[in-house]
C-alpha cells in the first residue's frame, strides 16, 4: 500500500501484518514438514525392524516345530502340512522350508522338492539387521528377498537341520509406502489447519497496528489532543496507552517550555542588569592596577564588586557576598550597588560607608538574610590601603620583598546578621601599605570553600596562597585566571556550588601610568605615528577573511620572521584572536572598518637606565576605533569539558593569556581603543608553565 508521511513523499510500504502472517505461516510449515520428515524416517525404521522381527520369529517357531519331526524316519509327513499351513496363513511368505542336517529339503509345500537341496541359499548373503541374533540364527538376503534361517536343535544341543523363511523386499516396500501415505495425509491436514490458524491469529493480533500508525501520524502533525482509545488487551494496547500518555506529557512539556523560556528570558535580563553593575575593565591608579573577576553559580548570583574613583582622587574597592545565590541574591546585590554608588562620595572612612549600607539595606532584607562585605580605599600616592570588613574573607597580601603572603582578618559581623546597630560596635578601619610589586587579593567564599568533586574537601586558603606565590611577578590577570582555572579543575564536572568573585589590587610599578600619560597625550594619528616611527606597522581590514595577512606580515617582519615555526603559529593565533574580537564585537562585523598593529622589537630599544625602556619595547600595540572591548570579561574555558574542546571558541584568547607576560587595555583614548600586549617566547616560559593549548 502507499502511505504519505508528513513532509516526505508518498512511499510504498509492505503491510507488517502480511509480513508477520507470512513469516508465521512459513515457520509453521517448516516445523510441520520437519516433524513429518523425522516421523517418516522413524516409521520406516520401526516398520523394517518389525518385519524383520516377525520373519525371524516365524523361522524360530518353525525350527522348534521341526526339531522332533526331523528325528522321525519320515519327517515330511509332519513338516509338509505345517509348511503348507504357514504359507496359507501368510501368503506374503514366499519361502517356507525345513532342511535336514545335510541341507536337504524335508518340509516344503511342494512334495516334489522332497530330498532336494535349496539352491536359493547359494544366492543369499548376510544382510545388516537391527536384530540381536543368537547362535544358529542368520539373516540373509539379496536384491529381491529377505530370508531368516534358524537351526533346529535337539534338547542336547545337537543340530538336526534348519528352518528357512523368506519374503520379497517388494512386500516390505509396499508396507513402508502405505505408512508414508498415511503420515503425509495426516501431516498435510495438520499443516493446512496450522497455516490457516496462524494467519488468522496474526492478522487479528496485528490489526491495532494501523490504529497506532494513524495515531502517531496525528502526533507527528502536532495533534496532541486526539487519543487513540484502543480497546486491546495485548502489548499493542499497552503501547497505545503509552503513546497517549506520551502525547499528554508532550503537551504539558510544551506549556512548561513556553513558561521556562519566559523565565529564562527574564533571567537573561536580570543577568544583563547585574553584569552592567560590574566594572567593565580594570582601573589604573598611579602605580596600581585594580582588576576583578566574577563567575556566578547560577544565571545570576549574590556576589558583587565595584571599583571607583572618589572625589579626593583615591580609589574605592568594594566586594560583597549575599547569603544565598540565584535571583534572591541578585536582587540584594542590585540594591547594594545602588546604595554603594549613592553613598560612597559622602564617607571618607570605609567603616562609615559599611554602617551606612546597613542602615539602608537592612529594612529591605528578609529575616535570616545577611551580607558580608569588604570596602577598601586606596591612596595611590602613598600606597596606603584603608579598609573595613563586615565578616568578609581575610585579605591576602603577597609581599614582593620576601615572597611571603600575609593574611589580615577583622572582627566585624555581617551586615544584617544582628540588627539594631550591632555592626557599628564591631567595625574598625585598618591600614596596610602596598609596596612596589605587592598584590592584595580579596575574594568571596566561593573560592576557598569550593568543594572537590569526590571527597568534598574545600579548596582552602593554602591553595590560594600557593597560587599567589606561583604567579608572583606575572601580574594580577595571571593570578585571577590561575585561581579560576584551578577551582574549576578542583570542582571537576560537578556544578559550581557558590558564586565566585575575585578582586586584585596590584602595585605593578609606573608602566601603566607612563602608558596612560604618553598615549593620552597624543592629539592626532600623526602624533601617534611620529612616536612609533621606528616601529613596524600593519594596517588590517576588519574582515575575518583577510586576517591571514597577519601571518604574511609576521613572515616578513624583522625580529618576527626568524622565530621558530611553533612560536610563530601561536603568535599568529593570539594576534588573530585579538583582531577577530575587535572585528566581531568592536566593529559589529562592519568589514569597511580597519585596525592597526604596531610591533617594536627589543633590538631597537634604547636603554637609558635600569627599568627605563622604550614604551613599546618588545610589545604589540593594537589600535581600533570601535566599541570598547574588555579582555578582562573573558574567562579561560575548561579544557577538560569535551564540549569546549569541540567548540574551539576561546582557545585563541587562551593562547594570548598563556603567552602574554604583560597586557594593558586602554579604551576611549584620544586615538581610539589601545591594547598593549607583550608575548614571551616558549623558551622563556617561567617555571616551566605549560603554554601549549
Amino acid at each position: 500500500m502507499t502511505v504519505r508521511t508528513g513532509r516526505t513523499k508518498a512511499r510504498r510500504v509492505v503491510s507488517m501484518r502480511l509480513i508477520v502472517s507470512t513469516t508465521a505461516a512459513a515457520l509453521v510449515a517448516l516445523c510441520v514438514i520437519g516433524v513429518g520428515a523425522v516421523s517418516e524416517k522413524n516409521t520406516r525404521e520401526m516398520l523394517v525392524s518389525e518385519v524383520e522381527a516377525r520373519l525371524m520369529l516365524e523361522a524360530s517357531n518353525l525350527a522348534n516345530l521341526s526339531a522332533d519331526a526331523l528325528l522321525d524316519d519320515f519327517p515330511e509327513l509332519t513338516l509338509n502340512p505345517v509348511v503348507t499351513d504357514i504359507q496359507e496363513k501368510r501368503p506374503d511368505l514366499v519361502v517356507v522350508t525345513v532342511l535336514d542336517h545335510q541341507e536337504r529339503i524335508k518340509g516344503h509345500a511342494d512334495v516334489r522338492m522332497h530330498g532336494k537341496g535349496l539352491a536359493l541359499l547359494d544366492s543369499l548373503a548376510p544382510v545388516e539387521t537391527r536384530l540381536e541374533l543368537d547362535a544358529g540364527e542368520d539373516f540373509l538376503g539379496n536384491g529381491h528377498l529377505l530370508v531368516a534361517a534358524v537351526d533346529a536343535r535337539h534338547a542336547d544341543g545337537q543340530r538336526l537341520g534348519r528352518a528357512v523363511v523368506g519374503l520379497r523386499r517388494a512386500t516390505l516396500e509396499a508396507l513402508v509406502m502405505q505408512a508414508r501415505r498415511q503420515l503425509l495425509m495426516v501431516s498435510a491436514v495438520l499443516l493446512g489447519i496450522s497455516l490457516l490458524a496462524s494467519v488468522l491469529l496474526m492478522r487479528q493480533l496485528l490489526r491495532p497496528v494501523d490504529t497506532l500508525r494513524k495515531g502517531l501520524e496525528r502526533i507527528g502533525h502536532g495533534d496532541l489532543n486526539s487519543p487513540m482509545h484502543m480497546n486491546d488487551r495485548t502489548e499493542l494496547g499497552l503501547l497505545a496507552d503509552t503513546v497517549d500518555d506520551m502525547a499528554a506529557r508532550i503537551r504539558d512539556s510544551q506549556r512548561d517550555m513556553v513558561e521556562k523560556e519566559r523565565l529564562a528570558h527574564e533571567m537573561d535580563l536580570a543577568r544583563d542588569i547585574q553584569l552592567s553593575l560590574l566594572p567593565k575593565t580594570h582601573a589604573v591608579a598611579g602605580d596600581f592596577v585594580i582588576e576583578g573577576a566574577y563567575q556566578a553559580a547560577a544565571e545570576v548570583g549574590g556576589d558583587f564588586f565595584d571599583v571607583f574613583e572618589l572625589p579626593d582622587g583615591r580609589f574605592g574597592c568594594f566586594i560583597a557576598d549575599v547569603a544565598g545565590k540565584g535571583l534572591g541574591g541578585c536582587l540584594v546585590t542590585s540594591m547594594m550597588a545602588v546604595l554603594t554608588r549613592s553613598q560612597r562620595d559622602r564617607y571618607a572612612s570605609p567603616r562609615d560607608l559599611l554602617i551606612a549600607l546597613e542602615e539602608g539595606l537592612v529594612p529591605q532584607l528578609a529575616p535570616g538574610v545577611f551580607v558580608t562585605a569588604f570596602y577598601g580605599i586606596l591612596d595611590a600616592d602613598s600606597g596606603v590601603l584603608s579598609y573595613a570588613s563586615a565578616a568578609h574573607s581575610p585579605l591576602l597580601v603577597y609581599r614582593a620583598e620576601n615572597g611571603a603572603v600575609e593574611r589580615f582578618e577583622t572582627r566585624g559581623i555581617p551586615i544584617g546578621a544582628v540588627r539594631g546597630g550591632a555592626l557599628a560596635a564591631t567595625l574598625q578601619d585598618e591600614e596596610i601599605v602596598l609596596a612596589p610589586g605587592d598584590l592584595a587579593l580579596q575574594y568571596t567564599d566561593g573560592l576557598n570553600e569550593a568543594p572537590q568533586a569526590h571527597t568534598q574537601e574545600e579548596f582552602g586558603f593554602d591553595r590560594i596562597v600557593t597560587a599567589m606565590t606561583e604567579t608572583s611577578g606575572a601580574g594580577r590577570s595571571k593570578l585571577l585566571n590561575a585561581l579560576q582555572m584551578q577551582t574549576t579543575r578542583w570542582c571537576g564536572h560537578q556544578p559550581q556550588s557558590d558564586d565566585l568573585t575575585l578582586l586584585a589590587i596590584s602595585r605593578e610599578g609606573a608602566v601603566h601610568k607612563r602608558v596612560t600619560d604618553r598615549l593620552s597625550g597624543f592629539s592626532s594619528d600623526e602624533d601617534l605615528l611620529d612616536n612609533l616611527l621606528h616601529a613596524l606597522h600593519l594596517k588590517l581590514n576588519a574582515d575575518l577573511d583577510h586576517m591571514d595577512e597577519i601571518g604574511r606580515w609576521i613572515e616578513t617582519t624583522p625580529g618576527l620572521a626568524g622565530i621558530p615555526d611553533e612560536e610563530k603559529t601561536l603568535l599568529e593565533t593570539g594576534l588573530f584572536e585579538i583582531c577577530a574580537n575587535i572585528a566581531e564585537h568592536g566593529y559589529g562585523g562592519d568589514t569597511h572598518r580597519s585596525l592597526d598593529i604596531w610591533w617594536q622589537p627589543d633590538a631597537e630599544a634604547e636603554v637609558s637606565g635600569e627599568a627605563d625602556r622604550s614604551l613599546l619595547q618588545g610589545h604589540f600595540l593594537i589600535r581600533d576605533r570601535g566599541a570598547p572591548f574588555d579582555p578582562s570579561d573573558w574567562s579561560p574555558p575548561d579544557l577538560e569539558d569535551k564540549a569546549n574542546r569541540l567548540k574551539g571558541r576561546g582557545l585563541g584568547m587562551l593562547v594570548v593569556d598563556k603567552l602574554a607576560s604583560d597586557k594593558t587595555y586602554l579604551p576611549g583614548t584620544a586615538v581610539g581603543n589601545l591594547y598593549l600586549v607583550r608575548f614571551r617566547s616558549l623558551a622563556d616560559s617561567e617555571k616551566g608553565e605549560e603554554i601549549y593549548v
